[in-house]
């Protein structure tokens, strides 16, 4: 598999932006139209909230992994 050049590097940079930027866009339009008490952006702050406790729940909860012991790395194969 070839690396990116630098032209192609730069097209996913710019992708991502017009992307990112369309999607703020859409949003913009999309939320002054929905009423701010209603149902549908009370599912959308439900959804945000549970969104932002899952990321944090997954950080508070990281332990970086030990490396496997000498046993367990004989029994997978990879200790000659």
């Amino acid at each position: 598999m070839e690396d990116y050049g630098f032209f192609q590097s730069w097209a996913a940079v710019f992708c991502a932006i017009i992307g990112t930027i369309t999607w703020r866009i859409a949003g913009v339009v999309l939320a002054s139209r929905i009423p701010a008490d209603g149902p549908v952006m009370g599912w959308v702050n439900t959804m945000a909230y549970a969104m932002v406790s899952a990321v944090l729940l997954r950080i508070g909860n990281h332990r970086p992994r030990s490396p496997p012991d000498r046993a367990w790395r004989r029994i997978i194969g990879n200790v000659h």
